[in-house]
């Protein structure tokens, strides 16, 4: 699906209605902006509605920020208290979001599991090697898994660190390279994980820094 907004405009997209009560349920797609390009952000909102022909109804359950990257997005929506029946994805507008769109794929609505993965990631204090990993636990996981190796590796042969808390620093690393990382929650099995993909810095040039530019590579 692609969605593109300008200026003040709205695109939304409504699901049809589950007989399903929406705390029970949650919803997965893939996602990124539709530029090519991280110069523009894209933005796509999980909501719901009373009537899916009336967008005053829509309500923001939980807004993702997307890159040129391809992303999974969840939004479990045991937190929804209100009485509208229609999950929805809208993309907001705005002068912030000038020229800039979506695109979204493989959408699943399906039952919420009793041990759901954590919902989201953050990446931060990323240096040549190591990275600081913080996670949204999203059920009553005390325990974590995690997994991690370079980019592709294959889940079951990487590096592993049992963590008791929802963060977790990864240390010797190397510099300037993407890392495949999944996180497991105690209380599931093997195929429940949050993945995310980081890269490491590269490291600092030595003082005094010379070049000549007398060769090249094209």
């Amino acid at each position: 699906m692609y969605a593109y907004y300008y200026n003040s405009e709205y695109s939304y997209a409504a699901l049809p209605m589950f007989r399903a009560a929406l705390s029970s349920l949650m919803i997965t797609f893939r996602a990124c902006n539709s530029t090519g390009s991280n110069a523009h952000i894209g933005h796509v909102e999980v909501g719901v509605m009373d009537n899916p022909y009336d967008i005053s109804t829509f309500q923001t359950v939980r807004h993702f920020t997307l890159d040129n990257n391809w992303s999974q997005c969840t939004c479990y929506l045991r937190l929804y208290t209100g009485t509208g029946r229609y999950i929805a994805l809208r993309a907001p507008g705005g002068s912030a979001y000038v020229d800039c769109g979506a695109y979204v794929d493989d959408v699943v609505v399906r039952t919420m599991s009793a041990c759901p993965p954590p919902m989201e990631v953050d990446v931060t204090q990323v240096t040549p090697v190591s990275a600081l990993l913080h996670w949204r636990e999203s059920g009553s996981a005390t325990m974590w898994m995690v997994e991690y190796d370079t980019v592709g590796f294959q889940r079951g042969r990487g590096h592993t660190v049992v963590a008791s808390v929802d963060s977790v620093r990864l240390t010797g690393l190397t510099a300037n390279t993407e890392y495949d990382v999944y996180i497991y929650p105690s209380c599931g099995v093997d195929s429940v994980y949050l993945h995310d993909v980081f890269r490491t810095e590269c490291v600092s040039s030595a003082l005094p820094f010379y070049e000549d530019f007398d060769s090249y590579t094209a």
